[in-house]
């Protein structure tokens, strides 16, 4: 059939190489006479990392053509990082307590005591639901060594006090180490408080703060069938990210 009418594409999307479940996309009507025989299709909102399958079928007067082959890609859709989703597996039968963890880049901008009733989850074929809590918290992670700051010409009331000649004299010329300059020194269990005496000046090792956006939720009672994965989604408020995860349902004959 030659292609002198405008025709769609279905456009495919699974998480399975076999398409057991899937997604569709329709384009616009094409037309190959007036353009380029090329065309694009965006998608966004994936899972950050993840294997996607995708298909595509010719949809003509006549009908549905047959499918393509298979293609395979791997998301890198900038979407907040989701580091934690537990558990990993939940069964169908029945709802399940859940933590989901995110990256704090993600509410970074916000107040530092979250508004619960702003917590959403929202599962794939499921209305939005509200979070059971969800919180911000933040620690410091061990320092490197690696960088340096002045913390001033008074000695630190709290904290252990370091001695190395080597690291001292390295202070008085730079701040910031590579990781084989600072294996040199020969120091291991650098913690936070640490300090040195430069000069007259005291030194710490500088510190990184980790921050996380943690949601608790239970989720849906999932209809029973074969194990699957289930995507779904967090929101907060009006923010426009919702970071995706998803989590495997179970099998269940019920």
């Amino acid at each position: 059939m030659a292609l002198s009418e405008p025709v769609l594409f279905q456009v495919q999307m699974s998480r399975s190489k076999d398409f057991e479940e899937f997604e569709s996309d329709f384009t616009e009507a094409y037309d190959f006479v007036l353009r380029p025989a090329t065309l694009t299709l965006t998608k966004t909102g994936l899972l950050r990392g993840s294997t996607y399958f995708f298909r595509v079928l010719c949809i003509t007067a006549l009908g549905f053509g047959y499918p393509s082959h298979v293609f395979r890609a791997v998301s890198l859709d900038l979407a907040p990082r989701v580091l934690t989703v537990l558990p990993a597996s939940i069964a169908s039968s029945s709802p399940t307590a859940m933590t989901v963890v995110v990256d704090g880049a993600w509410l970074a901008g916000e107040t530092s005591i979250l508004n619960p009733s702003l917590c959403k989850v929202t599962f794939q074929g499921f209305s939005p639901r509200d979070a059971n809590d969800c919180y911000l918290y933040s620690a410091a992670i061990p320092p490197s060594g690696l960088k340096w700051e002045s913390s001033g010409t008074f000695q630190p009331s709290q904290g252990r006090e370091l001695t190395n000649a080597q690291l001292q004299q390295a202070l008085m010329r730079q701040t910031e180490f590579t990781s084989q300059e600072w294996n040199a020194f020969s120091i291991s269990g650098l913690r936070v408080g640490d300090y040195i005496r430069v000069g007259q000046a005291y030194l710490t090792p500088a510190t990184v703060e980790i921050k996380r956006v943690v949601y608790k939720f239970d989720s849906p009672h999932l209809p029973g069938g074969d194990t699957r994965s289930i995507a779904g989604t967090l929101s907060y408020g009006t923010v426009t990210e919702t970071p995706p995860f998803a989590v495997t349902a179970a099998q269940s004959c019920m």
